[in-house]
């Protein structure tokens, strides 16, 4: 029998990829209704359940084939991109955005782009009988029914890597959020079969949700190890929200031989360096970036404070991202290996409450009471 929240905007979304997915894994024939009707829901129509899945503005990527966006067919006049997904060893990683507006069909007066594509298969038999748009039309006649082998094969491509993109992210609705990367963009733990002191982030990157919290702060506790003592905008940690302006947000980067700390809130911004010596580049440094519900925000060294800066109002933890290894657009990235994470809410009397634990190796502890005058700063205590 049909559930009461069948109904339910959030819920057919969510539904509209399950059923693609299924298709895909079960049934591929139904893809010629269920792909495009994906598509339309999650980049067309824009119902509310897309800002519920992507609350935390997660950055989403595309793992294709490396020679994705080149021609290697021709037929019926038209040059064919049939190389899409990609198994190991040929790949690499693009944004979701880039992935959607690539032209896979190039004739001498159309370009077809995978949003038209998978648009054009259900403008003609799923979701209208007959494509009232010229393009679409002309792309089914004369290309995707008279080429069903081809066609057939880019669509299961096209829902494969979109299976991908979406699947961590859908089934993590409604739980906690939780740390993910893509395809080439993951930090490496093992080189050469060595594992390596602690996750190594190069030209990679790993994002969680953040969830926010009224009247209270953010506090960060991580170790890091520095590679190069001569790179300049290197992206460490970034906190943001790429639709929502104005919230609590912050940046570390290494600019040589100093780490810069950006805060922002509102319309005001806070700077925090500190230098980093030799033992930065040798060893594991503890740092802690705590920034209080009242506007105090605190830097420590090794569990002791180091500097500390004011912004020039209360503030509140919003609903966000927190990307290791990259700047909010995944197109910077820092050199560094990292084994701890720890991050906490603060409430206006200094009491820390987790939101995220993660470690290579066992992490003991509890939180505690810690306001913004302290000079010995545990972790955890």
């Amino acid at each position: 029998s049909m559930s009461t929240n069948a109904l339910n905007r959030n819920t057919r979304g969510v539904a509209s990829f399950r059923n693609m997915k299924n298709d895909l894994e079960k049934d591929p024939d139904r893809l010629l209704t269920s792909l495009p009707l994906f598509v339309r829901t999650m980049f067309i129509d824009a119902n509310p359940w897309i800002k519920e899945i992507n609350r935390y503005d997660f950055i989403l990527m595309a793992i294709v084939h490396s020679n994705f966006g080149n021609f290697t067919q021709k037929f019926s006049g038209f040059q064919i991109c049939e190389m899409i997904t990609s198994d190991k060893g040929e790949q690499r990683t693009i944004n979701l955005t880039q992935f959607l507006s690539q032209t896979i069909l190039l004739s001498k007066d159309t370009k077809v782009t995978i949003k038209e594509f998978c648009l054009a298969v259900g403008y003609n038999g799923g979701i209208h009988m007959v494509s009232t748009i010229e393009k679409y039309r002309k792309v089914y006649d004369e290309f995707i029914e008279i080429h069903p082998s081809i066609s057939i094969n880019i669509i299961k491509q096209i829902a494969k890597t979109f299976v991908q993109v979406f699947d961590q992210q859908f089934e993590a609705i409604g739980q906690r959020p939780f740390a993910f990367s893509y395809g080439t963009l993951a930090p490496t733990l093992f080189s050469s079969g060595k594992r390596l002191p602690g996750l190594f982030f190069q030209n990679s990157f790993l994002q969680h949700g953040i969830k926010g919290k009224v009247k209270n702060g953010i506090r960060l506790c991580f170790d890091l190890q520095l590679v190069n003592p001569d790179l300049s905008n290197g992206a460490i940690f970034t906190m943001n929200h790429n639709e929502r302006h104005g919230i609590l947000s912050f940046w570390l980067t290494q600019e040589k031989n100093y780490l810069v700390f950006r805060i922002c809130y509102s319309n005001h911004t806070e700077y925090l360096r500190i230098q980093t010596k030799p033992k930065y580049f040798n060893t594991f440094q503890k740092l802690e970036l705590c920034i209080y519900p009242d506007g105090n925000v605190i830097v420590a060294e090794n569990e002791i404070l180091k500097t500390s800066a004011r912004l020039k109002s209360r503030i509140s933890l919003s609903d966000c991202k927190l990307v290791i290894g990259a700047n909010q657009h995944i197109d910077k990235f820092g050199t560094f290996y990292h084994k701890t994470l720890i991050v906490q809410t603060v409430d206006s009397k200094g009491v820390l409450k987790r939101l995220i634990t993660t470690g290579l190796e066992a992490i003991n502890g509890h939180d505690f009471k810690l306001p913004y005058n302290i000079l010995k700063r545990p972790f955890l205590v």
